[in-house]
């Protein structure tokens, strides 16, 4: 049974990979999702890999947006217990300022005033509608994607197994952020960072999960501009502390060295 269902489970991954279209989709979707979560590892790395195929496009699509919607309502019903693997899944997504601007065309390099009017006029008339349309998506797909973030920084505490993807998701996107989300990401995310150690006695953040809290914040702060004016001082206090945990274990950490630096770039 445990081999019949590995070997369709494959085949549903197949069918979307090559068809992701056709008239069934969401139905085969529906079983991939339900599988991303499965005790057996053969099988829910099959499906995780083939919504990361699905999620991982240039071009959001609807499908993208239900693939997303499905994995969030996923982390709901389980009361995100679910593996990191399927958070993970977020960061294949390319979601850019771009797709949630649906503003007019840019004048070209080299361009007259009267062609770039000409070219906005024209753009604005055939694509007007189509980015309306990817605004739309985009903005849908954020908003899932922000909710299920949420589930899991209002757990008391948040599961520290899922906080590297959720982190580093947010630290991604935070340049994307509506002000509205703004003010309770910053509570939650502050909540963290002075939560000291987890039950276990080991600390709840990662030097790495540490440093996505800084950044997350910070680029939030930047796209926001003068909007808020917040005191910071735990957050500097938490990447100074991140620095120190850094440079007393060099060879485990060597890798963080990269976020570090853009973390210390942007605040300071």
């Amino acid at each position: 049974q445990g081999s019949l269902l590995a070997v369709s489970v494959q085949c549903l991954a197949t069918l979307m990979k090559r068809l992701p279209d056709f008239n069934f989709a969401k139905n085969v979707m529906e079983c991939l999702v339900r599988r991303v979560d499965s005790p057996v590892e053969a099988i829910s790395e099959v499906a995780l890999s083939a919504l990361e195929r699905l999620v991982d496009s240039p071009i959001l699509h609807g499908a993208v947006a239900e693939c997303v919607q499905m994995l969030t309502d996923l982390v709901k019903k389980k009361d995100t217990r679910v593996r990191p693997q399927v958070l993970a899944v977020f960061l294949k997504l390319r979601i850019t300022g771009d797709m949630l601007d649906a503003g007019g065309a840019k004048k070209k390099k080299g361009q007259t005033e009267l062609e770039a009017e000409l070219d906005q006029d024209l753009e604005q008339g055939r694509a007007t509608m189509a980015k309306q349309e990817i605004k739309r998506v985009a903005t849908k797909i954020l908003d899932s994607v922000l909710v299920a973030y949420f589930r899991v920084l209002k757990m008391s505490p948040p599961p520290s197994e899922l906080l590297p993807p959720v982190l580093e998701g947010l630290s991604r996107f935070a340049h994307l952020i509506n002000v509205d989300f703004f003010s309770d990401l910053l509570q939650a995310i502050k909540a963290l960072v002075l939560s000291g150690d987890s039950s276990d006695g080991e600390a709840l953040l990662s030097p790495a999960g540490a440093i996505h809290c800084v950044l997350c914040v910070f680029k939030c702060l930047k796209n926001q501009g003068e909007v808020w004016d917040l005191d910071l001082q735990d957050f500097y206090d938490s990447l100074f502390q991140t620095i120190l945990r850094i440079a007393a274990h060099p060879a485990e950490e060597q890798e963080q060295i990269p976020l570090l630096t853009e973390a210390l770039q942007i605040t300071l």
